[in-house]
Parts: C-alpha cells; structure tokens; sequence
C-alpha cells in the first residue's frame, strides 16, 4: 500500500539506523545460543536431582506449598514437562528462557540510569557471565533473578515519578513465591525508598509524608499477598501435623530436627556469618567464576563517589546489592543462591568499562571492542576456573544421553534395574516414567516375587551399569558396598548382551570420551504384581515420584474458615502462575515502547563527565591491584589448605562443587563428613551425612 513501508524496508532501516536495540538483537541471539547448547550438554549438581523429580505431575497434587523451595517454580516445571516432556531441556526451561528474557531487562534497567551503550554493555557482560551460564540448570535462581529484575525496573520508573511502583510489589512477591530467599530483596527495596526519600526532601525533619507511609504498608501487604500460598501452605500444615517447611522450620526453630543435616538447614541467620560468609562468596565464587565483573563492579561501585554524576540512582542500585548479599551471606552460602546479583554488579561493570572507554578513545579508537572480545574469549574458555564454560559445551552429559534412551529406547512395560552407585536422584530423574528399581533392592524383590501369585508374563529387563563406580554419590569406592554392586553387574554381563554405552561428557564430573553408563538387555518372567511392588519404591527425597501416593505434608483442611483460607491460597497460586505466563508479553511491550532511535531521551540518558582527578584514578587502579594480588593468593594457597585440613584428620580430600570440600573416610568410604571452607579462614564440620543404606531408604 503507498505511503506505508513494507516489512523490509523497516528492517533494512532499523538496521542501518543508530537504534541500539539492534545490538541488543545480536547479545540475545548470543546468549540464547550459550544457554541452548548448555541446557542440553551439562552435567547435572546434586540439586538438579531434588527439584526435577519433585517437579514432575507435581500440578495433579494442588499443592501449595513444598519442603524445601516455593511452589511457583515447580508447577511452572511440570508446565515445561508436559510441553517438551520430561527433558533436560524442559527440567531447565525456566532458567533458559527467563535468563534470556534478563538480558533484554537489563538493559531496560540500566538503560533507566545510565546511557544506553552501557545498557547494551551490561547486557552483553551478563550474556556471556559464566556463573550465570553455569547456573542455567534445574535451579529457581535464574527465573526469581528476572522478576526481582522486572521489580527494579518499575521500581526506578515509581521513584522518578516520586511514588512507590505497585507493579514492583506484584513482581517482588511473584520472585518470592518462586524463591523465598527473593524476600531478602524486598527488604532491600523499603530501604532505598526510605534512603530515596531522605536525600530528596526539602525538610530533612519530615522525610516520609502520610501517603508515603499508606504507600509503604501498601507495597509490603502486596509482595505478602502474593506470598501468601507459601504462609498458608505452613499455618495449615502445622495444625494438621505440627510441622513445617524447612525454611519455617529454620528461621522460626519449628521442627527442625525433622531436617536435620539437610544441606545446612540446622543453621539459621548468624550476623557473624555475615561477613566471613561475603568473604567466603567473594573469593570462592565471584573471584573464581566472573572475575571480570565483579572487579569491573567494585571499580563502578568506587566510582560512584568520583563524580556527581547520577549519584543517587547508583547508591539506589547499591543498596539493593549489598543488604540481601550480607542477609544471604549469614543464611547460607549455596553458589546458587547469589545469581541475582551478577546483574547489579554488570550494571556497575557496564558503567566502569564506559568509563575506560572515554579515558582511552583518543589514543585506542576500537578500545571498548577490544575489551569486549577478550572479556568473552576468556569468559568462554578460561573460566569459571577449573571449570571453563567450552567444557559444557562441546560434550554432551552421559545423564541426559540416557534420559533421552529411556525416552526413545525403553518400552512402558519393561523393568529397569538401576546400578546403585548411581545417584539416586539421577535414577529418579532419568526414569521418572518407567518401572525402575535399585539394585540395592534386588534382594527384597525377590522375596516379595515369592509371595506373589498369578501366572508369570514375559518382560524385557534393561540393566543400567555405573561404568565408573561412582556416578554422582562421591563416596563410593573399593568397599562391601561396591563390591556387592560389582556382583550383581558381572552376572548381568554374563547373561544379558550390551546394547549401549554412554560416554561421559558436559563437564562437572563427568570425563568427556570415557564410558560412564552400560546398558545391558535381558527377558525374563515375571508375575504381574512385581509393577505394583517396583513402583511402590519409588520415593524420593520425602517425596513420592509422579506423586503416585499422598505425600507426608499432605495435610487435612479442617473448619471452613481453614477451607476458605486454603481456597484462597489456590487463587493467589494460580493468579500467580498466570501473572508469570504473561510476563514475557509486558517485557517485549516495555521494549517496543523504548524509542531505540539516535535521539537520546534527556530525562534518563547521561554522558559520563570525567570529573575525576589523578588522585581518584591513582586510589581507584591501587585498590583494583590489591584486589587482583588478593584474588591470585588466594586461589593458589586455597587447594594447599584443604589438602593440610584433610590430612591433619587423616582422610583423603575430595571436591563436591563451588568452594566445598569433603574428607572421605578411606576406611569407610560410604560414610562421609563435609568441610565448609568456613569464616574465609579453615574449615569446620557442619554435619555428617548417613551410611548409604540409610541415605537410600530417605532414614535422614
């Protein structure tokens, strides 16, 4: 039609236009490539194995509220599952698909206070930060770091207009209900506002106004609104049954013995923590998996005071980074937990490497290209450290290999004996939808089958062989219980051809060209009822695969007010879940409205004015030396202090993840105890976890 460009000639304009959000087209297609190739290749961590599983048909219970995590993430889970099924992919959707989405939201955000070639900058930094990379797993952090996000989005938009953002408290409370740790976060946001308002009142003696006041309670009643499933799941649990949730039961001292030993759940909020903890996170995890932007970071974060600049929107930014980091670091110091800070700190990184830029232009035209193509090529291939992101991604995990046999190779009816030295989550996991059992089990099957009745039916027997010995326990080695293992291998390979191998791969533990799962086929007879008996083993972690029979915090709604309360609960969930389905829609519409042109919008762009005398420069490279000196001690004295700590006890030392260790008992190999480098200085033992028959029969 004339008068109207065609769709071409629109792109063929936008290309050539000076729209930054072209860039931002480019860093998303990056990014999204990265996580594709790392959802689908990595090797899984222990938690990975707790929440897949627990995740699956998880919607047909109408829980609202789980043990260890909130609820959102799970239901959103089964969702994926039942789109894509039950797929490493579709395990770690939520992760890729929100990490994505963060990329396009940072640059929103940063775009809100700084120029929008820093927007681009910090969304290129967090595109390509291998700890975000790293942590693109089966995990809640990733999908409750885009809503916290989305919250400091409207929560910027709200101030600039003198006002608390509603929508920032909606988005707070949906990042809360997919983590409860998100929390932490709003506590954050009441303090910015208050420090928002303080620094620009005109009367320092009346800093918060009546409706500012009815604004605040407002906003805190809002993020417990949508939090609220979570409080009655709780409230209603501990009346049926006098328990509660692990994170009740840790901060309110209920029940905790129920967790004993739970990853570190005997442990509440310690203020001295607080510090050795950030310590600990600091040169364990920051340090050794995104040193480039957290030493770019801390570099914006000190220029903050170099120059007037935008001063107040920074020290809004920094509030929110530093109260839930310390609250966090005196919690626990799981890595995982700490992902929502890596976009603050690339806010600051972003603001730092422009800073460079306008230092440098005159003598180095391309300086700011230059530095960003080595800050990728070392972020692909040399970090994190003794972990690089390139391990991850050209090798694919023998676990999801054989997810996807099970998937593709294995009938409904046949029976599935699980070597195991396999973890038991993974086991879970891989054939969730199968009939499995554990070869532990074998001896209890057959007494059962003895007792069975009804006449025998044939059925194909798939053997899956730890070819490794140990595939994802970490204390398994040459004792009873491995040679016991090793046993009931050998007669499967005496009587059953091998009908595939699985080499290890995506990196973690897993050595990439060496077999780390057999698979043996057999046919047997077997009477009828032995299904019923396999599925009836089928718990995993407190909770029922597929959740095929009530689970212990099941509880009975008595009394209609405690029925109307329960309903309530539902609708808030499934608000929720709708609220989170739609998000991404809002996200592209708040995109769509940024103008993106040559023109710079006066209200939110900046120049960075280089205010700044030698001395600063002087001060600001002197404590960036310290630091990087810091960094490098302590990363080459780190391995020689666990491996003393280990044999001052006597025992070998192992790795289990991100700055943990554990000493294996040599003697007894089954029976393990964890060392947290503990407090920056040593280590400590914080709980000793059960010999393996008792691990296996969930005894904890």
């Amino acid at each position: 039609m004339e008068g109207k460009k065609q769709i071409s000639d629109k792109v063929i304009d936008f290309i050539f236009s000076k729209d930054y959000r072209k860039y931002l087209i480019l860093i998303v297609i990056l990014g999204g490539i990265l996580r594709y190739l790392l959802v689908n290749n990595i090797s899984f961590l222990g938690d990975e194995m707790v929440h897949g599983p627990h995740s699956i048909n998880i919607i047909s219970t109408n829980k609202i509220g789980m043990m260890v995590q909130s609820i959102l993430w799970f239901y959103l889970t089964d969702l994926s599952g039942k789109l894509f099924g039950i797929t490493a992919f579709s395990a770690r959707f939520l992760s890729f698909f929100f990490g994505i989405l963060s990329l396009i939201l940072i640059y929103l955000v940063t775009k809100e206070i700084f120029s929008k070639k820093t927007a681009i900058i910090s969304s290129f930094l967090l595109a390509i930060s291998p700890f975000t990379l790293r942590y693109t797993l089966v995990e809640m952090d990733i999908a409750m770091m885009f809503f916290i996000l989305l919250a400091l989005y409207f929560f910027i938009k709200g101030l600039k207009e003198d006002r608390l953002s509603y929508m920032a408290a909606l988005f707070l409370g949906i990042a809360a209900l997919i983590k409860s740790i998100a929390l932490f976060f709003a506590l954050a946001f009441g303090v910015a506002y208050f420090y928002y308002k303080y620094k620009t009142a005109e009367n320092k003696k009346e800093i918060l106004k009546k409706k500012d006041w009815e604004q605040g309670i407002k906003f805190a009643l809002l993020i417990l609104l949508i939090f609220s499933p979570i409080i009655i799941y709780n409230l209603l649990l501990y009346e049926d049954k006098g328990i509660v949730d692990v994170m009740f039961a840790k901060f309110l001292n209920i029940n905790k013995e129920m967790y004993s030993g739970q990853l570190g759940f005997d442990e509440g909020f310690s203020v001295i923590n607080m510090f050795t903890g950030a310590f600990f996170i600091i040169k364990n995890i920051f340090l050794r998996m995104d040193p480039f932007i957290f030493i770019l970071g801390l570099m914006g974060i000190l220029l903050i005071y170099a120059t007037k600049e935008n001063r107040l929107w920074k020290e809004i930014i920094l509030i929110l980074l530093i109260i839930p980091f310390f609250i966090q670091t005196g919690a626990d110091l799981l890595a995982t937990h700490f992902i929502p800070y890596i976009p603050l700190l690339a806010i600051f990184a972003s603001s730092s490497l422009e800073f460079i830029e306008n230092k440098l232009k005159n003598n180095y035209k391309n300086i700011l290209f230059v530095m960003l193509t080595i800050i990728l090529f070392v972020s692909i291939f040399f970090l994190p450290i003794n972990e690089p992101t390139i391990s991850h991604l050209t090798s694919k995990s023998a676990n999801i290999q054989m997810r996807d046999f099970a998937i593709e190779g294995i009938e409904d009816n046949a029976i599935v004996i699980a070597d195991s030295r396999i973890y038991r989550g993974r086991i879970a996991w891989m054939f969730n939808d199968k009939f499995y059992i554990e070869s532990s089990l074998l001896g209890e099957l057959e007494a059962n089958i003895a007792k069975m009745g009804g006449q025998n039916v044939g059925a194909n027997v798939y053997f899956i062989e730890c070819a490794v010995d140990d595939c994802g326990w970490g204390t398994v080695s040459d004792d009873q219980f491995n040679k016991t293992s090793e046993s009931i291998v050998s007669m499967f390979k005496g009587n059953s051809p091998l009908i595939a191998t699985f080499n290890g791969g995506g990196g973690y533990n897993e050595e990439s060209n060496v077999p780390y799962y057999n698979v043996y086929k057999t046919q047997i007879n077997i009477k009828p009822d032995v299904y019923a008996y396999i599925q009836s083993t089928h718990d995993w972690f407190y909770y029922p695969l597929r959740y095929f029979k009530d689970s212990f915090d099941t509880y009975n709604v008595k009394g209609l007010l405690n029925k109307i309360i329960d309903l309530f609960g539902h609708i808030i969930l499934y608000f929720s879940i709708i609220i989170t389905i739609l998000s991404p829609v809002y996200l592209f519409y708040l995109l769509k409205k940024d103008n993106g042109g040559a023109e710079e919008n006066k209200a939110i762009e900046h120049k960075l004015e280089l205010k700044i005398n030698k001395k600063w420069i002087m001060y600001i490279i002197g404590i960036i030396l310290v630091i990087g000196l810091f960094a490098g001690y302590i990363h080459y004295t780190n391995k020689e202090m666990m491996v003393d700590h280990c044999n001052s006890l006597g025992l070998e030392m192992h790795h289990y993840g991100i700055g943990e260790v554990y000493c294996l008992n040599e003697t007894d190999s089954s029976f393990r105890a964890f060392y947290y480098i503990s407090k920056g200085l040593g280590y400590e033992i914080t709980k000793e976890m059960q010999l393996h028959d008792e691990w296996r029969s969930g005894d904890k």
